[in-house]
């Protein structure tokens, strides 16, 4: 049984492992405290920003250009992996609130079948814009990487790909019901998102993603 904050820690990730996320209450700078030691690397997830950001529901005029908020607003967000733009995928992300809030995360972890399919392991998307736009499956040998807000399908395969990493089943909904809920979500292995928001949500989680390397 778990004795010290690190143990407990070291659990919860140990946990994440079975389903993708794992989640527990607890302040976030004893998290932060234990990524450090632990050797993991926070990373920004936009170019410009911290690596410790703030997510709150937020119109579409009101959102940073491109981001997922400003195709959505306030709606339900497609699920996907945060990062997945980026050359190198997070491979944990942290989310905490340090209230209670009404809209939940939702999270899915797709089928072996999904993952593996020739679709999502073939398919070519176009990654981002402009000068900066690369060419990527939406899995590879460390995980997924999808998020059909900067990735466009670039051949059948990675249509098929798409339509298959959009049709949800089972999909689990994390409720933010306790103040310093912590939610840690295995960044390649499952694809998560706001679910639709009330205008006028008191909502506010910090987000931290990080580059750990192997985990178990």
């Amino acid at each position: 049984m778990p004795t010290s904050p690190n143990e407990v820690l070291d659990q919860l990730v140990t946990d994440s492992a079975k389903t993708g996320w794992a989640t527990m209450t607890i302040p976030l700078a004893l998290f932060k405290a234990f990524a450090r030691e632990s050797g993991w690397e926070a990373v920004a997830t936009r170019r410009g920003d911290s690596s410790v950001s703030k997510l709150k529901p937020t119109v579409s005029a009101e959102a940073p250009v491109r981001s997922v908020s400003a195709a959505t607003g306030l709606e339900a967000q497609l699920l996907h992996v945060d990062g997945a733009h980026l050359p190198f995928v997070p491979d944990i992300v942290v989310m905490h609130s340090d209230t209670v809030n009404s809209t939940a995360t939702r999270i899915w972890k797709p089928s072996f079948g999904v993952v593996h399919s020739s679709a999502v392991q073939h398919g070519v998307f176009i990654v981002g814009t402009g000068r900066d736009a690369f060419l990527a499956c939406a899995a590879d040998d460390t995980g997924l990487r999808f998020d059909p807000y900067c990735m466009s399908p670039a051949d059948s395969r990675s249509r098929d790909a798409s339509s298959l990493l959009t049709s949800y089943d089972d999909v689990y909904e994390h409720a933010w019901d306790e103040p310093n809920k912590l939610l840690l979500i295995r960044n390649r292995v499952v694809l998560h998102g706001r679910a639709r928001a009330e205008k006028g949500e008191e909502r506010e989680l910090t987000r931290i993603a990080y580059r750990t390397g192997p985990l178990k």
